[in-house]
């Protein structure tokens, strides 16, 4: 009990210290003709992860290429050593994993979910909206107030954006529903 309590005070003032620290990764993930989608401090088997995920940066050209084991290498070199000396981390014991977004790429941003209208998508509230929290339907459009409109089975949901816990692509049915039109 008395090794939780020495921990948890310094574990949760990571938690609250990590925000400012996500500008700043971006910056340098963009220096590196890169894109931060999405950066997260979590707690994963007893150990604390920075996980990041990484992207080509918007744009035409975007889809022409996907992201490498190599981007994910330079991007893991290029902040290792400033993570390493930085004072909210210097501290800390923790493992940083740099990754692709993978097929079923979450949305985090209303560019992503944007880039994504007409595709299939998986969305789970904050809290239950109409008796449910989990939505998976075609994403048909977005309008400036930041509300998503998702069709599921002849019926449209309106859904804020900001009221949404996590999101992603659904890369096989998107693929099924392609097939049919």
């Amino acid at each position: 009990m008395k090794w939780a309590f020495r921990v948890c005070p310094l574990f949760f003032c990571m938690f609250a210290n990590f925000e400012h620290l996500k500008p700043e990764i971006a910056d340098k993930v963009q220096a590196l003709n890169l894109e931060l989608i999405d950066c997260q401090w979590v707690m994963e088997q007893g150990r604390h992860v920075l996980r990041l995920v990484i992207d080509q940066p918007q744009g035409e050209e975007k889809f022409l290429k996907n992201v490498s084991v190599e981007d994910c290498a330079r991007v893991s070199r290029a902040l290792n050593p400033w993570l390493e000396e930085h004072p909210d981390l210097k501290l800390m014991s923790y493992h940083l994993e740099v990754s692709s977004p993978g097929i079923n790429r979450p949305l985090k941003r209303l560019e992503d979910f944007q880039a994504n209208v007409g595709k299939v998508v998986k969305i789970t509230l904050q809290a239950p909206l109409e008796g449910r929290q989990n939505f998976k339907g075609i994403l048909t459009q977005m309008n400036k107030e930041g509300s998503l409109f998702l069709w599921i089975d002849g019926k449209t949901f309106e859904l804020s954006i900001t009221k949404i816990r996590d999101a992603h692509l659904d890369y096989f049915a998107t693929q099924e529903l392609l097939k049919k039109t």
